[in-house]
């Protein structure tokens, strides 16, 4: 069984202002979110080798939260396929495909937002490796399910996140002639969370105006517009953050896969507030990682966002366990409109108390660049260097490809 904790700092962002609101006074515990996304680069080569050779990455990503006072729901799914063929005569096709998804089911027991909860978890890895020739590839899995009690509620506030981004859009273009005070603000995070109840009264092809439209109502009450109108320009800036960069926000699929976790120009997923849970499970797992033997499982785990994310997870009961403490740093930084230069660091080290395993260290940096080509539509070309203990030179990977933003 594999223990983990995770330290996620925050992204920096090298455009920064000051206001007054913060992202904790978002306290609205309805939201429903969901992005979904796919990748794909190749590298094929030949010349002055026995055979043509190649590299190929495809991945894809799936994310949702669905929250009520009562009742919320998350999960995530992402899959990653690597195929690979040497340029040695002879070197066969080699495929690595990993599926890895989580869910998680919480219903609150009493009246208080924060308050005692239910829960329910089930966390599945699935991998499937062939080596290619006439080398035997078992499929390995791992599966947890566990259930049990918590206390405390995480609140996802990235629409406040992109009502900031929209006011500094509309002041940089002298649209507001001052900053909304924190009740405005928060009026205006709530009809941004409205956007589904928009497109359902209006129709997916007129929906936007409507939108647009009652953010400008509120605005133009509190007398903040100039000329008492959004004009084009305050039209064009409001459609170019709330459906470029807050829809472009891309899920970081943790199957450490540089591709998938790029985003152009995004409002970066914002949360805040802290949960603890302690639950019973079982786990069933066949898998040389993690271990292949079925173990009854006595778990408990705290949660806790804003303004630094830190995730902690300890399985109590198991047979010779894991333990990984995973530190993930990146810096996004904005070149122009439609050009990111995003970088991730990767810090990951592997406790293994099984007899006769060896610790292990590894160290991922990604670095890249992607080009915003349409609203769903982007190309990236994206450098990767990898080293750990077991490999004797550092693994160094650039890829060109393009992703699409399904949801």
């Amino acid at each position: 069984m594999l223990k983990q904790w995770y330290l996620f700092f925050p992204t920096i962002l090298l455009s920064v202002s000051v206001q007054a609101i913060e992202i904790t006074d978002y306290a609205d515990p309805d939201i429903f979110y969901e992005d979904a996304g796919v990748s794909a680069a190749l590298d094929i080569k030949d010349g002055n080798q026995d055979q043509i050779s190649f590299d190929g990455n495809f991945s894809g990503n799936y994310e949702m939260v669905y929250s009520t006072k009562p009742f919320v729901w998350r999960g995530n799914l992402g899959a990653d396929l690597d195929i690979t063929r040497g340029p040695d005569e002879g070197s066969s096709t080699q495929k690595d495909f990993l599926i890895r998804g989580e869910t998680t089911f919480d219903k609150y027991l009493t009246n208080d937002i924060y308050g005692l909860l239910g829960f329910g978890k089930v966390d599945m890895d699935y991998r499937k490796q062939d080596a290619g020739g006439s080398v035997d590839n078992d499929d390995t899995y791992a599966i947890d399910i566990t259930g049990g009690v918590g206390y405390g509620r995480i609140t996802e506030a990235t629409p406040l996140a992109g009502t900031i981004r929209m006011v500094e859009e509309l002041r940089r273009y002298g649209i507001l002639l001052k900053e909304p005070n924190n009740e405005t603000y928060l009026e205006l995070a709530a009809i941004v969370n409205r956007e589904d109840e928009f497109e359902g009264k209006y129709g997916k092809e007129d929906y936007r105006q409507y939108w647009i439209e009652e953010l400008a109502k509120v605005l133009n009450r509190e007398g903040l517009l100039k000329d008492r109108a959004l004009g084009v320009t305050g039209t064009v800036q409001i459609y170019d953050v709330l459906i470029d960069e807050l829809r472009n926000e891309v899920s970081r699929d943790n199957l450490g896969n540089a591709l998938t976790g790029f985003c152009l120009k995004c409002v970066q997923r914002r949360a805040h507030g802290w949960i603890a849970r302690v639950g019973i499970g079982y786990s069933f797992r066949d898998n040389i990682d993690f271990g292949s033997e079925n173990d009854p499982l006595l778990s408990s785990s705290f949660q806790y966002e804003m303004p630094i994310g830190l995730a902690i997870h300890s399985a109590l009961l198991e047979s010779d366990p894991t333990h990984e403490i995973k530190n993930e740093f990146f810096v996004t930084y904005e070149i122009t409109d439609r050009i990111d230069w995003v970088n991730e660091w990767v810090l990951a080290t592997q406790l293994r108390t099984k007899d006769g395993a060896e610790d292990t260290l590894t160290n991922e940096l990604t670095s890249g660049f992607n080009y915003h080509l349409t609203n769903l539509l982007d190309a990236f070309v994206v450098a990767r260097l990898y080293d750990d203990d077991v490999r004797d030179d550092m693994d160094v990977r650039i890829l060109m490809g393009i992703g699409y933003e399904i949801k």
